[in-house]
């Protein structure tokens, strides 16, 4: 009869057990056909029973060859019988940038929730796999690289707007890219072209995303700068600058354009040379003339330190202004993007790595004008650097972290060995971008250390 009894409550437990609610993950994904460079909608539901203790910790959601933006989040509540769950119902946009199939599996979430109050529990639920599939339409398979927006625009800026400009003066040209419906990742960089009687030094670029919450409309600018040196008199002539997109709304390619501009630019200022002549006194006493003589040195002293005083703060910041500019030129550049690569593979964090080798090869010009992987393999041509990067890949986007140690090195030589390749077809890339002798930040070093 003991036995019978220890049995009964033994069943009732594994009842009770079994029936107590457990937290519920739910996902959708749609469309389950899109665009390139259009969201697919990820909307995750995770619900838990009374209520969560601490926010549910969420998969990053990144997979290779797509952008991953946070939409919108807001809480809610469900009933299944007489169990209230609470719970939170978030949307990820996911930009394909590539034509392909896309897929998430291996993911979990990680919730902890009262269940019976005050006692808490802790638990992974899996997610279900989604895909979705990307494609370029027929009509736009002529675009390269294929941008694709609900709307897009073109702007540009020119800075100073003067009509008396001299060689010797500088113009900045501002490009910016209005887009609705795509990320600034995904919008094209603006190249600008070399100019007759000018150097020319590209300023960095800026993104910028906005979500709005209560429409979940996405907006983007991408902004491109380039400051002209003017070195010599004549016409300056800067060339218009124009791209083709396609339009999702209305499903046809448009294009986005801006106007040329010229300008007239005079010779730089004359040279004045000379100097203040002797008064011409003939008759005064010697101690007069000595007096009017010293005494017109010392003031034409005063007057000259008088005006270095004044003139010599605004020649200091122009210079230190020419430096900070170098500064960003140097950031944008290729070469810092690869110095950051090297320096962050070092620390063998491979998602940091992975999202420093988007930015180099983004500023990789052989792999213009996509600035994607695909494109440095194909110029590459180099199965070493192939295979490591697809290493690096499927230590990143793998459903389950690779217990082995990473080693960077392999992958750091390979693009070496790229940019040698590419220092060797293309010598321009070789050659630094150089500012005048006037505006080194060296010579800021040496007047500072003469003052």
């Amino acid at each position: 009869m003991l036995a019978i009894i220890v049995l009964l409550f033994a069943v009732a437990a594994a009842a009770a057990q079994t029936a107590t609610p457990q937290p519920i993950v739910r996902t959708t994904l749609t469309p389950a056909h899109v665009v390139v460079g259009q969201p697919a909608t990820l909307v995750v539901e995770v619900l838990a029973p009374n209520f969560m203790t601490k926010p549910p910790v969420m998969p990053d959601f990144q997979i290779r060859n797509a952008i991953t933006r946070t939409g919108s989040t807001r809480n809610m509540t469900d009933r299944k019988g007489d169990v209230t769950y609470a719970g939170i119902h978030y949307e990820f946009l996911i930009y394909p940038q590539e034509a392909g199939s896309y897929a998430l599996s291996g993911q979990t979430v990680t919730i902890t929730f009262s269940d019976d109050p005050p006692h808490t529990l802790q638990t992974e639920i899996p997610m279900p796999a989604v895909n979705f599939q990307a494609q370029i339409p027929d009509a736009a398979a002529s675009l390269n690289p294929f941008v694709s927006a609900t709307g897009l625009t073109l702007e540009q800026k020119i800075h100073p707007s003067s009509d008396t400009l001299k060689a010797g003066d500088a113009i900045t040209r501002t490009v910016t890219v209005k887009a609705e419906g795509a990320p600034a990742m995904l919008l094209p960089p603006t190249t600008f072209a070399p100019v007759a009687g000018t150097k020319i030094y590209p300023n960095e670029p800026r993104l910028n995303d906005q979500f709005d919450q209560s429409s979940g409309v996405l907006t983007s600018t991408r902004t491109d700068s380039a400051t002209y040196m003017l070195e010599a008199a004549g016409v300056v002539k800067l060339p218009s600058l124009e791209f083709d997109w396609w339009n999702v709304k209305d499903k046809k390619i448009e294009r986005a354009r801006v106007d040329p501009q010229s300008f007239n630019v005079a010779g730089g200022p004359a040279t004045v040379q000379g100097t203040p002549q002797a008064g011409g006194l003939s008759a005064p006493r010697k101690i007069a003339l000595f007096v009017l003589e010293h005494w017109f040195a010392l003031l034409s002293t005063i007057a000259a330190l008088a005006a270095l005083i004044w003139a010599l703060p605004p020649v200091l910041r122009n210079l230190n202004d020419q430096f900070r500019h170098r500064l960003q030129v140097y950031r944008q550049s290729e070469a810092h993007a690869f110095e950051d690569l090297r320096r962050i593979a070092k620390q063998g964090d491979e998602r940091s790595t992975y999202r420093a080798l988007l930015v180099w090869v983004s500023r990789f010009e052989p792999a213009a004008p996509s600035g994607t992987i695909k494109a440095l393999k194909a110029w590459a041509g180099d199965p070493v650097l192939s295979r490591e990067i697809a290493s690096l890949e499927q230590r990143v986007f793998a459903a389950q972290s690779a217990p082995a140690s990473w080693s960077s090195g392999p992958l750091i030589t390979a693009i070496e060995s790229a940019r040698s390749k590419a220092r060797h077809h293309h010598p321009d890339l070789a050659k630094p971008h150089s500012l005048p002798g006037d505006i080194n930040p060296q010579s800021i070093v040496q007047l500072r250390r003469s003052l």
